[in-house]
C-alpha cells in the first residue's frame, strides 16, 4: 500500500510540472516506451508554431494591376509578425536582397520585433527606364534573417534494481510518465527515446541510446548550426559514445563542427549514456531530464513580382 501511495505522489508531481493531463499510451501496459514493469503515459508533441517570423502583408506604392511606371520611385511596405508570445526577436537583416532590374534607394534595415508584435518596414527602389511599349517583368526578393533558439525536453524514468525485481516478481506495474516536448521554432530538435524501455534500472552496466533528429520545419531556409551552438544536457547521466559531430563530456554534449542543413532533410545523431542516477530511500522511481538547445540564423525569403510598363495607370 505504501508503495502504491508513493507511486501516486510521483505521478501527480510530474503531471503538475508538465501542466497538462496526458492520455495513456495506446496499447496499454508496455508499448514501445515501457519495460515489463512499466505502465506508460506519454506526452509527445510536434512543433506547434514552426515559423516565428511571418510576412503578413506586402504593399507596392504606387502600383495599379501589378504594374508600375518606368523611371519612377516605388515604396515597398512589408508587415512582419513575431509569433513568439514570450521572447523578442532580433532581426539581423530585413530588406530587398535581390533588386533584379530595380535600383535600390533604401533596401536594408535591422531591428527588433517584440513578442506578438506586428511591425511594418518600408523600402524604396527605382524602376528602370523603359522606352518601348512592352512591359518588363521584375522579380524582387524580400528576405528577413533572424536569430532564434529552439529547445527540446524529454524525460527518462529510473528505478533501482531491487524495486524492479520486486515489481517483476509480483507482476506489478509502475506508472511511468514520459514527456517529449519541443519549443516553438522553425528548427525542430527531435529526441527519439523509443529504443529505451522505461523505467530504466539505475546503475545498470548497459549503454542506452538516444537519437537526435535535426529538422527544418519552417517555410524558410537555414544553412548551418554553427559550433558549438547545439548543446544537449543529460541530467545525472554519464555520456559514453556519440556521433563524431559532437564532443561528449560528462553529462553534456555540443557540436564540434557545423551542422549543415539543406531543404527539409532530417539529420540523425546518436548519444549513449550509462544510468548512474541515485534514488532517495523513499522513492520508487525518479525522473531526469534531457534538454537539447540550438541557436541559429534563419532566413525567410519572399518573391515580389512587378511589371514595369509604360501603360501603367496610377
Amino acid at each position: 500500500m505504501l508503495k502504491q501511495i508513493l507511486v501516486a505522489i510521483v505521478l501527480f508531481s510530474i503531471i503538475f510540472i508538465s501542466g497538462c493531463t496526458i492520455p495513456e499510451l495506446p496499447g496499454g501496459v508496455g508499448g514501445k516506451y515501457c519495460s515489463a514493469v512499466g505502465l506508460c503515459q506519454v506526452e509527445e508533441k510536434e512543433v506547434e508554431v514552426p515559423d516565428i517570423i511571418v510576412v503578413k502583408e506586402v504593399k507596392i506604392i504606387p502600383m495599379a494591376e501589378n504594374r508600375v511606371s518606368p523611371d519612377s520611385e516605388i515604396d515597398i511596405i512589408v508587415t512582419l509578425e513575431n509569433r513568439d508570445a514570450d521572447k523578442p526577436v532580433d532581426l539581423e537583416y530585413v530588406g530587398i536582397s535581390n533588386p533584379s532590374i530595380f535600383e535600390c534607394i533604401d533596401c536594408k534595415k535591422t531591428g527588433t520585433i517584440n513578442p506578438g508584435q506586428i511591425k511594418t518596414f518600408e523600402f524604396k527602389v527605382k524602376s528602370p527606364k523603359n522606352t518601348g511599349t512592352m512591359a518588363l517583368p521584375g522579380h524582387l526578393e524580400f528576405s528577413v534573417k533572424y536569430e532564434y533558439t529552439s529547445t527540446r525536453l524529454t524525460t527518462i524514468t529510473f528505478i533501482d534494481r531491487e524495486t524492479y525485481i520486486e515489481y517483476l516478481n509480483s507482476d506489478g506495474k509502475v506508472e511511468t510518465q514520459i514527456i517529449n516536448v519541443p519549443s516553438d521554432g522553425p528548427v525542430e530538435l527531435y529526441l527519439d527515446i523509443s529504443k529505451i524501455q522505461q523505467p530504466v534500472i539505475t546503475n545498470d552496466e548497459n549503454n542506452y541510446q538516444v537519437y537526435l533528429e535535426v529538422r527544418n520545419k519552417g517555410n524558410g531556409e537555414i544553412d548551418i548550426i554553427d559550433k558549438p551552438k547545439l548543446k544537449i544536457d543529460f541530467t545525472d547521466m554519464n555520456l559514453g559514445n556519440c556521433s563524431k559531430e559532437f564532443d561528449c563530456s560528462g553529462s553534456s554534449a555540443e557540436n564540434n563542427e557545423p551542422i549543415i542543413l539543406r531543404g527539409k532533410k532530417s539529420f540523425r545523431y546518436y548519444f549513449s549514456f550509462n544510468p548512474t542516477v541515485k534514488l532517495k530511500s523513499e522513492e520508487i522511481t525518479t525522473v531526469r531530464r534531457i534538454d537539447a538547445e540550438a541557436t541559429y540564423i534563419y532566413r525567410l525569403p519572399k518573391t515580389i513580382d512587378i511589371l514595369v510598363s509604360p501603360r501603367a495607370e496610377i
